[in-house]
């Protein structure tokens, strides 16, 4: 019963975290999240249509063939070779855009935390003996990593 209710409340927090990252990512640029959330969607439908169009491929081949028809047989093969480099090319551009866009929002991303950063160590740069209490610098100088081990516990 305690493991349950240990799980149960790992899973809480595990899910509260969760909530609030994404929040954060959203909040940052929503267009952002959007256009990436476009982007890899189509970018996974494309090995499906690449499957389909060698389907189509090997199925008109074998009918061109046992029919007799050798031209058809060509211009089908230009055809789907066509459409397959075309569906290559789409990958290719919606692997570059979604780089770019998770680029552009993860500078935008490490920008709004850094700003909320500041937002918070701002009131605390301030020369009062209970900031050199805690063995802080007290420059306008902060020792993240001091300032993190003492305060976010």
């Amino acid at each position: 019963m305690k493991r349950i209710r240990s799980l149960l409340q790992h899973m809480r927090v595990i899910t509260s975290t969760w909530s609030r990252v994404l929040a954060l990512i959203w909040k940052t640029n929503p267009w952002y999240v959007a256009w990436l959330l476009i982007f890899t969607f189509f970018g996974g439908l494309i090995p499906s249509l690449q499957i389909q169009v060698t389907t189509q491929i090997i199925q008109n081949a074998a009918e061109a063939i046992q029919e007799g028809r050798p031209t058809q047989l060509v211009h089908l093969a230009i055809f789907f070779g066509l459409l397959q480099g075309g569906l290559m090319i789409l990958s290719s551009l919606l692997g570059i855009g979604q780089q770019q866009i998770q680029s552009l929002l993860q500078t935008k991303l490490a920008n709004t935390i850094a700003i909320q950063i500041f937002n918070i160590l701002q009131p605390i740069r301030t020369r009062s003996k209970k900031f050199a209490s805690f063995g802080l610098a007290t420059s306008s100088w902060i020792d993240i990593r001091n300032f993190t081990t003492t305060f976010i516990r």
